[in-house]
């Protein structure tokens, strides 16, 4: 009717999605691993509890572990050996925003090479701008679970470490699937105008 949806709807739309992209990605890697293990090979899950994930960087392991192992062996490792060898802070994150983000978005954009045939690079460069943006995001916060995670490990009780920790990483992807999408009919405002709807905060 021309009016958008109130707050709460908004929510629920979103974690009804995250939750059953999640289970989708669970069935469908599943069905190959079994394929894989009916062949005789010992293959580890794609998906492996996720939702008890006490870091971020955990989570991105636990949900989809071979797509996550391609970007570290094409582009963590490279990065990681050849770069910042005397600053190993410097040198986890530069790896790590070399394969959570630059190969991450490489990978899908060459992925729908449809689009770049359709529209000619740069206009398909340009259309990716919301997975970019999602991409400099998630490389940031795995870049900083990585640098932080293990200290605070050692600091956090049973019930912060199981409950209230991995809610909040569930919280954080939960959010961020906002900006997880390749869709080029919608622009990076629309993605941001949806979240601070959430908030029942409405700029229109």
């Amino acid at each position: 009717g021309g009016h958008s949806y109130p707050w709460h709807m908004n929510w629920l739309a979103l974690i009804a999605n995250f939750f059953m992209r999640l289970l989708w990605f669970s069935v469908w890697g599943h069905i190959i691993i079994a394929c894989c293990r009916m062949a005789g090979y010992n293959a580890l899950r794609n998906t492996y509890k996720p939702m008890q994930s006490a870091s971020i960087a955990e989570f991105w392991n636990r949900f989809y572990y071979y797509f996550k192992e391609l970007l570290v062996d094409n582009f963590f490792y490279p990065a990681f050996l050849r770069y910042f060898k005397k600053w190993p802070r410097i040198r986890l994150v530069f790896a790590t925003m070399a394969a959570a983000c630059f190969g991450n978005v490489l990978y899908h954009f060459l992925r729908d090479i449809g689009i770049i045939a359709e529209k000619g690079f740069w206009q398909a460069l340009l259309s990716y701008r919301v997975y970019m943006f999602y991409g400099i995001v998630l490389g940031t916060a795995i870049s900083l679970s990585q640098l932080y995670e293990k200290k605070r490990k050692k600091d956090m009780s049973w019930f912060r470490k199981n409950i209230i920790t991995p809610v909040y990483v569930v919280g954080f992807y939960c959010i961020l699937s906002i900006f997880d999408s390749t869709d080029p009919s919608l622009t990076l405002t629309d993605h941001f105008i949806f979240l601070l709807k959430l908030f029942n905060i409405h700029l229109t």
